[in-house]
């Protein structure tokens, strides 16, 4: 599957803001989380284990909630008052806040449902109304080409956050979800008139990004966010986030509204005549590499696509 990268700049002005002298692929801490690049053996034998394999023994699903005006599902421990010092995204990382508990869950109260008459007044009496429009806001995926070679992911820290983050892989089969929830609760009486995606479906306003999210909200068949080397991190099909698979189309008509981060890279940096760092080899700036464990950053050359 071709990938093109459109030709954008490195913020390079940003990344001289940290030390980019030490590199990402030496023992030293980098990341501003002090982990992305030390190596740390949990004991597991894959590069990029699957959820169920970091689980603790005994660990038991919670049931789904179908509705939070029935329950919620609530996090057991509060959230950190400052941002901790490692980078839940790398290895070390996600190990350390989960052994303080941060992947733990119970079943919270229903969330009351709230009219709100501030701006309209009190509130329209239930006889003689009717639907005018019935629509789905999306904002923010930021679906990421997280192997490009204009990635910051050594930027990232606790100040400055946002160039490394650990959901990122996972984007595409999250928005898919969406869709697949959204058409289970549309009534067939009254399907959706449309969406609109208010800005930020893609991270870098790569075309490769922006293809994904076309694909996505289509449900094009197949779909493999996966640039560069064809990574296979978990041995075999659909268990790994750099596999392909089929999304769930939005049921509907879906409106699109660009946003800084689907023309700019990581929103910030305007298009100039540094094309050879988008469609190039070199990720001064840091950027994941599926083929070392935990899709490790690196500043070590890529694979390009295929022109």
């Amino acid at each position: 599957m071709t990938h093109l990268r459109l030709p954008f700049p490195l913020a390079v002005s940003l990344c001289l803001s940290v030390s980019l002298a030490v590199s990402c692929d030496s023992d030293e801490p980098t990341d501003g989380g002090v982990d992305a690049t030390t190596d740390f053996d949990a004991g597991m034998v894959e590069l990029y284990p699957a959820c169920e394999d970091t689980m603790p023994s005994g660990t038991v699903a919670l049931a789904p909630v179908a509705s939070t005006l029935m329950g919620s599902i609530d996090p057991t421990v509060d959230p950190l008052a400052s941002p901790g010092a490692l980078n839940p995204a790398a290895e070390r990382g996600e190990i350390r806040y989960r052994g303080m508990g941060f992947d733990e869950y119970t079943r919270g109260p229903a969330v009351p449902r709230v009219t709100r008459t501030e701006l309209g007044g009190g509130p329209v009496p239930t006889t003689g109304r009717r639907s005018i429009s019935y629509f789905v806001h999306y904002a923010d995926f930021q679906l990421v080409d997280d192997e490009s070679p204009t990635r910051l992911s050594l930027v990232d820290n606790p100040e400055l956050s946002g160039g490394l983050r650990a959901q990122e892989a996972y984007l595409p089969r999250a928005v898919s979800a969406m869709n697949r929830t959204l058409a289970r609760i549309m009534r067939p009486e009254r399907p959706y008139d449309f969406s609109v995606i208010t800005g930020d479906c893609a991270d870098s306003g790569q075309e490769n990004e922006l293809r994904w999210v076309i694909d996505l909200m289509n449900g094009t068949p197949g779909l493999h966010t996966d640039s560069g080397d064809d990574d296979d991190p978990i041995e075999g099909p659909d268990n790994d986030p750099k596999d392909p698979f089929d999304p769930t189309a939005f049921p509907g008509p879906w409106l699109y509204v660009a946003g800084n981060h689907d023309v700019m890279v990581v929103g910030i940096t305007l298009p100039e005549e540094q094309a050879d760092i988008a469609v190039g080899t070199d990720p001064l700036g840091g950027t994941r590499d599926y083929r070392r464990r935990y899709g490790q950053v690196t500043q070590a050359a890529l694979t390009a696509d295929p022109m």
